[in-house]
This record gives C-alpha cells, sequence and structure tokens, in this order.
C-alpha cells in the first residue's frame, strides 16, 4: 500500500473513531447504551441473537414483544445485515458500535472518493468535503440517539459514485444494486428512498447535461 494511501486510511480512520467515540463509550460502561430509540434498537439484535444461540436459526419471530410480533417482517429488524455478524464474538451492544466506527468510515472515505472521481476536486477540497457530510450534527444526532436505521445514509457518497460510475460502464450498476440492498437488509426505512430520488434526481441531471452537451456539438458536426 502506498504511503500516500495509508496516511489517508489512517487518518480517517482516526477521524471516525473520534467522531463515533460518544457511541463507543456511553458513560463509564461500554456495555452500555445511551437515549432515545437505543434500546429499541438494541431489543432487536438481542431477539435476533437468543433466536440463533437457542435454536440456531434466524429470527422470524419476536416473542418478546407486545405478546408476540414478526421479527422477519419488520422494516427496520437488522439481523439480515452483514454487520450483525459482529454480535457473535463481540455481543450486540459492542457490534453496534462498531457499526457505527465502520460507516463512519466508510463515509468518509467514500465522501473523499466522491468528490475526487466524480467532481473532480483537489485533494484538500475533497478532505473538505467528506468532512462535512460525515463530521456534522445529523450523524452525531442520529447516532447517539439511537436512530440506527439511519447508519445507511454513510454509504449516499458510495451509492452516488457507483451509480456515476455505472453511467460509463454497466457492470457498476450491481455494486449500485448491492449497497440498495444492504441498505435494505440495515432497516433504512429511510435512507432508501432517498437513495431512490437521488439516483433519479442524478440521473435527470446526467441526461440534461448530455443532451444539452449534444446540441452543442450539432453546428459544429454541420459544418465538418
Amino acid at each position: 500500500m502506498a504511503p500516500r494511501i495509508r496516511t489517508f486510511v489512517g487518518l480517517s480512520g482516526s477521524l471516525a473513531v473520534a467522531f463515533a467515540a460518544h457511541a463507543l463509550a456511553f458513560y463509564p460502561d461500554p456495555e452500555a447504551t445511551g437515549f432515545g430509540d437505543w434500546q429499541q434498537i438494541h431489543h432487536n439484535w438481542e431477539v435476533a441473537l437468543a433466536a440463533w444461540r437457542q435454536h440456531g436459526e434466524w429470527a422470524l419471530w419476536n416473542p418478546h414483544h407486545c405478546g408476540g410480533i414478526t421479527h422477519l417482517g419488520n422494516p427496520e429488524a437488522q439481523h439480515f445485515s452483514p454487520f450483525f455478524l459482529l454480535a457473535f464474538p463481540f455481543g450486540t451492544t459492542i457490534a453496534l458500535k462498531l457499526t457505527i466506527v465502520l460507516h463512519t468510515w466508510a463515509g468518509l472515505v467514500g465522501g473523499y472518493l466522491l468528490g475526487r472521481r466524480a467532481f473532480g476536486l483537489t485533494r484538500a477540497a475533497a478532505c473538505v468535503a467528506a468532512g462535512a457530510f460525515v463530521l456534522n450534527g445529523f450523524f452525531a444526532w442520529r447516532m447517539g440517539g439511537g436512530h440506527f436505521t439511519f447508519v445507511a445514509f454513510y454509504l449516499a457518497p458510495w451509492v452516488l459514485l457507483t451509480w456515476r460510475r455505472a453511467v460509463r460502464d454497466l457492470r457498476w450498476a450491481v455494486a449500485t444494486a448491492g449497497l440498495l440492498v444492504l441498505t435494505l437488509l440495515e432497516g433504512g426505512t429511510y435512507p432508501f428512498p432517498y437513495f431512490v430520488l437521488l439516483l433519479a434526481l442524478d440521473a435527470a441531471l446526467v441526461t440534461w447535461r448530455e443532451s444539452r452537451a449534444a446540441r452543442s456539438l450539432r453546428p459544429l458536426a454541420r459544418t465538418v
């Protein structure tokens, strides 16, 4: 790995840990959760982990809430997310906090790459853009308050970047589709429709830009 890449990975990872420190600590017990919706999220993860440990199966039913409700049909249940696998070695609370750190890091890297490769920003400008996207009050409040189904919003730069690449190379559409599926698996009841709107708007902008460029070339084509 090139020194420049190692430096970037190290700095972005350090920023991710620093920004997510409020989620990692939760006063002084790392096994404690915070205020807001954390208890409901923690409950959902514990139901899924208990089903696997006791019965060796993924939870389809939650017998511990309201006399029993569907767990498979809960759109905000996150036990089919690949990040749920972290709960097996670390427990659900630590797994939730590690998931925040990993998503924060992914948002920083994705924001930087989007700025560089999609919008042609300088390295400094791309760093500022990535920092402004991730290190803000929205994510601090949502993650601190346990609105954990918002965690997929960190993936927005990757969704847009792969979408822009898919315009030129259709194979990148697989990556875009995979990110949208991951958003659903992470209980992204809010991020998913927002991503669909984001891609629809970007598609309209790209189409308009391409058609405008084509119209500007027509007079030149007639003179050749």
